[in-house]
C-alpha cells in the first residue's frame, strides 16, 4: 500500500520540494517579498501534507474493513466511502475473495454429488487449486467404491431374502437363484450344478438348472469330478475365471446370431471348506473385482442353504425310521447297563490301585525332578531325585544327550521352540539305565539372563510311572465301551477319559485334563437348572442320571444321557467320580420334530384319537368347534356314534373300521355328523401307530374339513349342467383344432362326436368369416359367425371366444359359446 502511494504521490512532492528550494534561494539573493512568499508556500505545502495524510488514513481504514469483511467471507465491493475511488490493494483483496468464493463453490459441488464446474479464477497449479483438483478425483473414487459397496450389500440382502424362501421344490428354487443371479450380475449365460454323494457310486456333479444355455449344451447334465472346467473347480475347490474362452466350449446365441463369450467364471460352492456344488457364469464383458467378490460370497450362501435342503431331506428319513431308532435306544441302554455292572465289577481293583497311587503321590509330594539343559539339549545339572530316576550318578548325567530323546523323536523342532522362549508342559517318557520306561510330567521353560537373553532350560517334574500304570488299567476297562467315559478327582477336575469322549466330544486328553467337565462341554443353550441339580448330587455324592444339552469343540451342540458314580475308599470317603456318557441328540430331535409336527398338524386339521377298539379318546378344538360338540359329548364313544345314520349301514363303512383295528393305513374322503345332525365332509387319513412291540396303540385321524367345498362343488357341476343343456358350445385346443362338441351343438348342426374332433374350426365356417387370434385370447367379444352344417346349411350366430388357462396362466384351450341370431341370406 505504501508503495502505490508514494508511486501516486512522487511527482507532487517533487514540485513541491523544487518550489520550497527556489523560494528559498530568492530570500538569499534578496528578492522582494521573499519571506511572504516563503510563509504563504509553507502554508499551502502543509494543508496539501494534511490533506493527504488524512486521505491515506481514509483509504488505510477502508482496506482495513476489506479485509475484516474477506475474513468473514463477506464481499468488499461496497465498503468504499467514495465508490468511484480505488483502494490501493482492493484489487488483491477481491481476487483473494473470487478464489475462496470459487473454492467454496467447487467443495459444495463436491459434497452434493454434481459433476465439478472447471476453475476459473483459481489455476490447477496453485496449492489450492492442485488441493482441489486431488479432492475431486478422491470424492470420485470414494462415491465409485461407496456404490460398489451398497450394490454388494443390496445384492447379498436380496439373494438371502431368496435364499429363504420355500425350497420344498430342489429345481425350481435353483433356477430361481440362476436366473437372478444372471441376471443381478449383468451376464448373459449361467448354470447351477448340485453334488450327488450317494455312496454307491462316485460324486456326480448334477445341472439342477440353467439360464441361456444351448439346449446341446449339457446333454447328459452330470459331470464328474475332474471332468471340464465345471469338474476341475469342483475336484480343486477353487474358483476358474478365463478371459479366453474356448472356441468350442460355449456361445451366447439370441434371435439374431451367436457369439463367444469373452469372460467365464466357475465357482464352487463351499460349505465348511466341502464342495456342495458349483456356478458357471459367462458374459462378453468381465466381472470387476468387487463383483467376483459378490458371487464368491453369493456362492458360499447357496451352498449353505443347499446343505440345509439335503438336511431336511434327511430329517424325514429319519423320521420313517423313528421306531427303529427307538428300539436301537433301548438296546443301547441296555448295554450301558452291562458296561455299569462291569465297572462296578472292577471297583474293588480301582481302590486297590487307588491307594498304591496315592503311596506313589506322596512320595512325589516330598520333591521335584529339577534339570537344566542347554540350548541344544545337553543335560548340563541334574538333582539327586532326577538322578536316582534315571538309574544314573549326577556326575553320569552332566553334558548327557538323549535324555528325551522320545520328545525329540516327535517334535524335532523342541530345544528350538525352548531356544525361543516358548513353554512346554506335558508328560514324557524316560529311559533309565537299565533301559527301562519311566513317565514324568514336567514343564520345561527358558532360563533368561539379566539382559533378557535365553541361556538356559529349565525342567520341573514330578514322576507319574505308577500313575501312568494305574490309568493304563483303568483305559482298559473304559476303551471296551463305545460311549463317553470321564474319570475325576472328588473335586470334579478330569483325570481321563476315554476315545469315546475324543470322537463324541473333538477334544484330545491334553486339552481337557484338570478341567472340569462343565468348563469345556457346556454352553450357551445348556439349561442352567440341569447344571444346578448335577452340582447338588455332586457334593452329596451320591449316584444319578441326568440328560444335558453339550457343545463339541467345533461348537456343534449335541444331547447325552449322563450316570455318575462316585468311587469311595475304605472309610466310605468320595475319591473320585466315574461318568458314562451316551449320545441321544437324534432322539431329542425326533422327538421335538415330532411334537412340533403335530402341534402344527393340529392347529390346522382336525384331529380325533381313538383307541384299538374304536372309542374316542379326545379331540383337539378345531374338530370341537365346527362339528359343535364339546369333548365331554364325545369322549369315551365309538366311532358310530359320528357316523351319519346312512353310512352306517354300508359295508365299507364298516370294513374301513375293521382294516383300521388291524393296523392298515386309510386316506380319502369320508362323512361325519356334528351336534345339530348336519352332514360334515373332511379329506383326511386315518394312522394307526404301534408300540414298540408291534401291538396297535392308536388310531389317529389327521383331516381338514371340505364341507364347504364339497357345496361350492355341486354347486358348479349343476350349473355347468344347466349352461350346457341351454347353449351351443365348442371345445378346441389354442391352435383352433376341434375337441369335442355339446350335445345341443351336435343336434342343431348334425355332426358326430367323432366327426368333430378330426375337424378344424375353419372347416365350419363360410369362408368370408375372419378367425380371431386364438394363441392368446385377451377380450372376449361377440363375432357374428356363419357356421356350416353337416348338410352345408349356413347358420348365423354370435360367437364368444374364452380362453382356458391353467394355475400358471397359461392358456390351455378355448371354449366357443354360440349364440343364435337372425339368419343373414344365405350364399348364392
Amino acid at each position: 500500500m505504501l508503495q502505490s502511494l508514494t508511486q501516486k504521490y512522487r511527482h507532487i512532492i517533487v514540485v513541491a520540494t523544487v518550489v520550497w528550494v527556489a523560494q528559498w534561494a530568492l530570500l538569499y539573493l534578496g528578492v522582494p517579498y521573499a519571506k511572504f512568499w516563503i510563509v504563504i508556500s509553507a502554508g499551502i505545502l502543509i494543508g496539501w501534507l494534511l490533506l493527504s495524510l488524512r486521505r491515506l488514513i481514509r483509504q488505510y481504514q477502508q482496506l482495513q474493513r476489506s479485509l475484516a469483511a474477506l475474513a468473514e467471507g463477506k464481499p468488499s465491493a461496497d465498503i468504499s466511502d467514495h465508490p468511484n475511488q480505488q483502494v490501493p490493494g482492493q484489487e488483491m483483496v477481491d481476487k483473494v475473495y473470487d478464489k475462496l468464493e470459487e473454492a467454496t463453490g467447487f467443495i459444495n459441488t463436491l459434497e452434493s454429488g454434481e459433476e465439478a464446474r472447471d476453475l476459473v479464477h483459481l489455476a490447477p497449479n496453485e496449492h489450492l487449486g492442485q488441493a482441489l483438483m486431488n479432492a475431486q478425483t478422491t470424492f470420485a473414487d470414494y462415491r465409485h467404491q461407496e456404490q460398489q459397496r451398497r450394490w454388494s450389500a443390496e445384492g447379498l440382502a436380496y439373494f438371502s431374502e431368496i435364499l429363504r424362501e420355500n425350497t420344498d421344490d430342489l429345481e425350481l428354487f435353483c433356477y430361481r437363484l440362476i436366473s437372478e443371479l444372471v441376471k443381478y450380475l449383468g451376464m448373459n449365460q449361467g448354470g447351477l450344478f448340485t453334488l450327488d454323494e450317494e455312496e454307491e457310486r462316485e460324486p456326480l456333479l448334477e445341472l439342477q438348472a440353467c439360464y441361456a444355455y444351448q439346449k446341446k449344451r449339457y446333454v447328459e447334465k452330470k459331470v464328474r469330478l475332474g471332468q471340464g472346467l465345471v469338474g476341475q473347480c469342483a475336484l480343486e475347490a477353487k474358483p476358474i475365471v478365463l478371459t479366453k474362452v474356448p472356441q468350442e466350449y460355449v456361445n451366447i446365441t439370441s434371435g439374431l446370431g451367436g457369439a463367444i463369450p469373452r469372460f467365464l467364471a466357475i465357482v464352487p460352492l463351499l460349505f465348511q471348506e466341502n464342495v456342495k456344488g458349483v456356478v458357471e457364469v459367462a458374459s462378453f464383458q468381465p466381472l470387476e473385482e468387487h463383483q467376483m467378490t459378490f458371487l464368491e460370497k453369493v456362492c458360499e450362501n447357496i451352498a449353505s442353504t443347499l446343505t440345509i435342503v439335503r438336511g431336511s431331506d434327511e430329517t424325514q428319513k429319519m423320521l420313517d425310521n423313528s421306531l427303529k431308532l427307538a428300539k436301537e435306544l433301548q438296546v443301547r441302554e441296555e448295554m450301558m447297563r452291562d458296561n455299569l455292572e462291569e465297572l462296578y465289577s472292577a471297583q474293588r481293583k480301582m481302590e486297590i490301585n487307588q491307594s498304591e497311587l496315592e503311596g506313589v503321590l506322596k512320595a512325589m509330594d516330598a520333591s521335584l525332578l529339577v534339570g537344566y539343559f542347554s540350548l541344544e539339549g545337553k543335560l548340563l545339572v541334574a538333582n539327586q531325585n532326577f538322578a536316582q530316576l534315571l538309574g544314573l550318578s549326577s556326575q553320569e548325567l552332566k553334558n548327557r544327550e538323549g535324555v528325551l530323546a522320545e520328545a525329540e523323536r516327535k517334535n524335532p523342532q523342541l530345544w528350538q521352540d525352548l531356544a525361543l522362549g516358548k513353554t512346554l508342559a506335558e508328560d514324557f517318557l524316560l529311559k533309565t539305565a537299565q533301559r527301562e520306561e519311566k513317565w514324568i510330567n514336567a514343564s520345561l521353560s527358558a532360563v533368561r539372563s539379566p539382559e533378557g537373553k535365553v541361556e538356559k532350560i529349565l525342567l520341573l517334574g514330578t514322576d507319574i510311572t505308577e500313575k501312568k500304570l494305574v490309568l493304563e488299567k483303568l483305559s482298559l476297562v473304559a476303551d471296551n465301551t463305545d460311549n463317553s467315559v470321564i474319570i475325576t478327582n472328588k473335586y470334579g477336575q478330569i483325570e481321563y477319559v476315554n476315545d469315546g469322549f475324543v470322537n463324541l466330544t473333538g477334544y484330545q486328553p491334553k486339552e481337557v485334563m484338570w478341567l472340569r467337565p462343565g468348563e469345556v462341554l457346556q454352553g450357551p443353550n445348556t439349561d442352567p437348572k440341569t447344571v444346578q441339580r448335577i452340582s447338588q448330587m455332586l457334593r452329596r455324592g451320591v449316584a444319578f442320571y441326568e440328560e444335558i444339552l453339550n457343545y463339541t469343540k467345533s461348537g456343534k451342540s449335541y444331547w447325552i444321557s449322563l450316570m455318575v458314580n462316585p468311587v469311595r475308599n475304605e472309610a466310605g470317603e468320595v475319591e473320585r467320580f466315574i461318568s458314562i456318557q451316551a449320545e441321544i441328540t437324534k432322539f431329542k430331535e425326533i422327538t421335538l420334530d415330532y411334537t412340533y409336527k403335530l402341534e402344527a398338524i393340529s392347529k390346522s386339521n382336525a384331529v380325533i384319537e381313538f383307541n384299538p377298539k374304536g372309542k374316542i379318546l379326545k379331540a383337539n378344538d378345531m374338530f370341537l368347534e365346527v362339528s359343535g360338540f364339546s369333548e365331554k359329548d364325545i369322549v369315551g364313544k365309538s366311532y358310530e356314534f359320528l357316523i351319519p345314520g346312512d353310512e352306517k349301514g354300508k359295508p365299507q363303512t364298516k370294513m374301513m373300521w375293521d382294516n383300521l383295528k388291524e393296523g392298515t393305513f386309510f386316506s380319502g374322503e369320508f362323512s361325519m355328523k356334528g351336534e345339530s345332525g348336519q352332514d360334515l365332509w373332511l379329506n383326511g387319513t386315518y394312522n394307526p401307530t404301534f408300540t414298540l412291540e408291534g401291538k396297535l396303540h392308536r388310531i389317529m385321524m389327521f383331516a381338514q374339513f371340505t364341507t364347504y367345498e364339497k357345496e361350492k362343488q355341486q354347486e358348479l357341476a349343476n350349473t355347468v349342467k344347466a349352461f350346457n343343456n341351454a347353449v351351443l358350445t365348442l371345445e378346441m385346443d389354442n391352435e383352433g383344432s376341434l375337441k369335442k362338441a355339446n350335445k345341443p351343438f351336435s343336434d342343431v348342426f348334425g355332426y358326430k362326436r367323432m366327426e368333430i374332433s378330426r375337424k378344424h374350426l375353419r372347416d365350419l365356417l363360410a369362408t368370408e368369416c375372419e378367425i380371431p387370434a386364438l394363441d392368446n385370447i385377451q377380450e372376449r367379444p361377440h363375432h357374428h359367425l356363419i357356421l356350416l352344417t353337416s348338410d352345408n346349411e349356413e347358420k348365423h350366430f354370435f360367437g364368444t371366444f374364452t380362453g382356458i388357462s391353467n394355475l400358471a396362466g397359461e392358456q390351455t384351450k378355448i371354449i366357443l359359446v354360440l349364440l343364435e341370431t337372425a339368419d343373414h341370406p344365405k350364399k348364392k
